[in-house]
């Protein structure tokens, strides 16, 4: 419910003229695409911790754009200094 209520949140503030600075945190994972995103997670339910072909996790913290948000599954990112399109966690990303 936390991940709903933040996604929300995320949602509207990143909507707002004024809005904050997004950031994918350091250690997040994200995918490069939403196929990939969706394979990744059906290993993740299945306990097996390896990542698949297109997803990576993050060295470092990464400015983000939000492109196309979801409540209820990853969304679509743009990350700042890559220009790279990605699909990640709203959880992970944060406005700090």
């Amino acid at each position: 419910m936390k991940k709903i209520i933040f996604g929300a949140a995320l949602l509207l503030a990143s909507s707002a003229a004024n809005a904050q600075a997004l950031y994918l945190g350091k250690d997040s994972l994200f995918c490069v695409s939403e196929q990939a995103w969706d394979r990744q997670y059906s290993y993740l339910s299945q306990g097996i911790k390896k990542l698949v072909e297109g997803c990576y996790v993050t060295d470092k913290k990464y400015r983000v754009v939000l492109l196309n948000g979801n409540f209820m599954s990853p969304s679509k990112f743009e990350i700042v200094e890559l220009g790279q399109a990605i699909w990640a966690d709203n959880g992970d990303v944060s406005s700090d």
